[in-house]
């Protein structure tokens, strides 16, 4: 018997395709079944981290190990599978396998490599993935930008389609962030070396007087001589202050010499008060007891930071006369300076940065979480790091143009801001912030931070450590980051 031809077609189709036959009222209805087909994915990390420069080797050492993770979405963006592993560092790579149906046509499959679980102790995550269902929830968000010295901060990502057909698939992973010196140089510029423009200004005291009867809360002005090293120290005797008699009337004015290396204000003794009683001049003195006399000496004080302290005694009296003292103090008298001077309490690197990746079929896009006002930043303090002259530190920040300015934190409070600079990151490249503290000063360059003469020109603080940071009232305010 011969088959007939339509048989012989449906046959032919058959074993070309997969179908489903039925018969319809003496029609044929031919459907498709859909296949299903493994897609490999191999995900190399190396170049999340390949192409920084560390200024010390270990600055990109490890602190945990990697989370690898990869989300597979379908053409409407919606997750249909997912996998993830956990790697050494940055060196390593990972494979991943995944099945698609022939019908899912192209799938966006989204991969992300970060550290977690670190090894040292008070180190928090520096990204948190939420929103993972669908592509266009999909949120990588930077909760601490510290490298913390090492890899910490480093994150690589690939975005890219797939389909059942697509066989094998080589990932290399890009760097998402880029690796950012900070950098202050010059931090003791401002410390208080005591020369002779570092002492002038108002000094206030109190104390009793040598007979433990009155007690004198007064102050006192140092302002710049016409000699060199000469200060003028005006309203030193207290009582004639109370009395009225103060430099407004020409009168209570003491020329000194300051020696900075020693560190010491010297008042040359026997210098008039500009007043006299009975016809002799009233004069400063200072002396040293023996017991039953003063021996008159030259007044001579101590320079420390933003306080003068007597080293002997002194007061006002008619030397070689028998009319007294008009006023006397035992050695130890601490003159504290006033409103207007103060030594540097923190310097900041501040950074107006974006914190938020969010995704699409295309790519990665980067934004910010921080309001007008609210800034990240990293700062030292130059009494940590006494016999350093330049400090590091390392963050990670993801790409985009935004502000960044230097803030320099006093010890009484008040702040030096420098005007914002507009610095531009890409993350396949490093950067370095420099804040020259001599000047109150940033800057931002594409570049490395390079060694200079000695190993320890420059220095980096100590592992995992939280900068204090003191709440203003200024115009710009800083968000605290754990680290």
């Amino acid at each position: 018997m011969k088959k007939s031809p339509y048989i012989l077609l449906i046959l032919f189709l058959t074993a070309l395709f997969p179908v489903a036959v039925s018969c319809n009222g003496g029609k044929i209805d031919v459907e498709e079944v859909e296949t299903f087909s493994d897609v490999s994915v191999n995900v190399q990390l190396k170049g999340v981290v390949s192409s920084f420069v560390p200024y010390y080797d270990t600055d990109l050492s490890m602190l945990g190990s990697v989370q690898v993770v990869s989300y597979l979405y379908n053409a409407e963006g919606q997750r249909v599978d997912q996998s993830s592993t956990k790697v050494s560092d940055f060196s390593a790579s990972t494979d991943f396998r995944f099945t698609l149906g022939s019908k899912a046509g192209s799938c966006t499959l989204v991969t992300l490599a970060y550290c977690t679980d670190a090894t040292v102790s008070g180190v928090s995550p520096a990204y948190s993935v939420t929103g993972a269902d669908y592509l266009s929830t999909l949120t990588v968000t930077q909760n601490s930008e510290y490298a913390n010295y090492s890899s910490w901060g480093a994150i690589g990502y690939d975005v890219r389609k797939i389909s059942s057909t697509s066989g094998a698939v080589s990932i290399n992973l890009k760097p998402a962030a880029s690796m950012v010196y900070l950098f202050w140089q010059d931090i003791h510029a401002h410390d208080n070396s005591f020369n002779s423009e570092d002492i002038y200004g108002d000094y206030s005291a109190t104390a009793w007087d040598y007979w433990g009867s009155n007690t004198y809360t007064w102050t006192i002005t140092l302002e710049k001589g016409s000699a060199q090293n000469e200060v003028i120290v005006k309203n030193l005797c207290p009582y004639l202050v109370q009395l009225g008699y103060t430099d407004s009337m020409g009168v209570n004015i003491f020329s000194g010499t300051y020696d900075a290396a020693a560190g010491t204000l010297t008042i040359p003794r026997g210098q008039s008060t500009g007043l006299s009683y009975d016809g002799k001049a009233i004069c400063l003195e200072g002396g040293t007891s023996d017991g039953d006399y003063i021996i008159y000496e030259d007044v001579v004080l101590t320079v420390l930071d933003g306080i003068l302290v007597t080293n002997n005694m002194f007061g006002t009296c008619i030397p070689g006369g028998d009319s007294g003292w008009w006023d006397l103090f035992w050695p130890g008298v601490v003159f504290c300076k006033e409103t207007g001077w103060a030594v540097v309490d923190e310097y900041y690197i501040v950074y107006h940065n974006n914190d938020v990746m969010t995704f699409s079929e295309s790519g990665p896009a980067f934004t910010t979480s921080l309001g007008q006002v609210n800034n990240r930043g990293c700062s030292i303090q130059p009494s940590d790091f006494p016999e350093y002259r330049n400090i590091y530190d390392m963050v990670f920040l993801f790409p985009g143009s935004f502000s960044i300015f230097s803030r320099t934190i006093w010890s009484d409070d008040s702040l030096t801001d420098s005007p914002k600079v507009e610095a531009s990151v890409s993350a396949d490249k490093q950067y370095v912030f420099t804040m020259d503290c001599s000047n109150h000063t940033i800057s931002a360059r594409q570049g490395t931070l390079t060694k200079a003469g000695s190993a320890d020109f420059f220095v980096r603080p100590s592992h995992v450590c939280l900068p204090s940071i003191r709440h203003t009232d200024a115009p710009f305010t800083l968000e605290p980051i754990d680290r």
